[in-house]
């Protein structure tokens, strides 16, 4: 039986606006680094100033490369992203801790990556092309003297995988890793499963939804994470849903005006 790991291996959400009307650079940072104690002081810290990325003017990193983007602006949302060791630094004892943030911030999540890690020497390519789901195209095949890459799906989509090993000598040769990447809604609705059910769980679904066929995948068989195709006569009503009324819902739970649960029983009409 082939030996796996299952990770979380990226998260990146918003938050409120960081800056208050005409604040200056230092007032910006100091409250930034304030606001990311008081709401993610659990899970990470933030003290180096970096080089911040468009659209944003502002970055701060920690020493595992979790950051926060922000610019002064009382218009411009911040982001917060968690890289792959930023990761693997809340689940060296479980998925316990990831889970416990994706709680927090599942209703701002912009991005979740999932790594599947196999012991095999099982090639990407041959890996990748055993599927039976015909919705996602090649998105390239490539191989250097450094490794092998093989992508299902567009990079530029909600939704896509990569299948890679490096060569020898890097020390993780022998692995065989399939991430899987899920934007915008779809990591919203895989940060649900997540907090739910577990990485495992998610990982598996994600695996249904790409169609993985090869003996290598051991992963229990589950229901996909399904796709986001609102009827047309919906898809401005569900999209303000997502941008409008989930943020919101998400302040309610932060600032300790609702609980979830609260919030559940007022939608479905049980709430007295």
């Amino acid at each position: 039986m082939n030996e796996s790991m299952t990770t979380i291996d990226w998260i990146s959400w918003t938050d409120d606006p960081v800056c208050r009307e005409s604040e200056t650079v230092g007032s910006a940072i100091d409250r930034a680094r304030r606001r990311t104690a008081a709401r993610y002081g659990d899970w990470f810290t933030v003290n180096e100033i970096v080089a911040a990325r468009r659209p944003y003017t502002l970055a701060l990193s920690s020493d595992d490369n979790a950051r926060v983007y922000f610019s002064q602006s009382t218009e411009q949302r911040s982001l917060y992203e968690l890289s792959g060791r930023a990761c693997q630094a809340l689940q060296t004892d479980g998925d316990g801790h990831i889970r416990a943030l994706l709680s927090q911030i599942a209703t701002t999540v912009t991005r979740i990556d999932i790594a599947v890690d196999i012991h095999t020497d099982v090639r990407p390519y041959d890996f990748a092309v055993m599927r039976d789901n015909d919705r996602f195209r090649t998105g390239g095949h490539f191989v250097s003297e450094t490794g092998e890459t093989f992508y299902v799906g567009s990079r530029k989509s909600r939704r896509y995988a990569r299948v890679y090993r490096y060569e020898p000598p890097h020390p993780r040769s022998h692995m065989l890793r399939i991430e899987m990447v899920a934007r915008k809604e779809q990591a919203r609705m895989v940060a649900a499963v997540v907090v739910d059910q577990g990485v495992e769980h998610a990982a598996a679904a994600m695996g249904q939804t790409f169609g993985w066929k090869h003996p290598a995948w051991r992963m229990k068989h589950t229901d996909a994470i399904p796709g986001y195709r609102p009827e047309t006569r919906h898809s401005n009503t569900v999209t303000w849903l997502y941008r409008q009324v989930a943020p919101a819902v998400q302040r309610l739970i932060d600032e300790h005006v609702l609980t979830l649960e609260e919030i559940i029983n007022i939608l479905i009409g049980t709430d007295t």
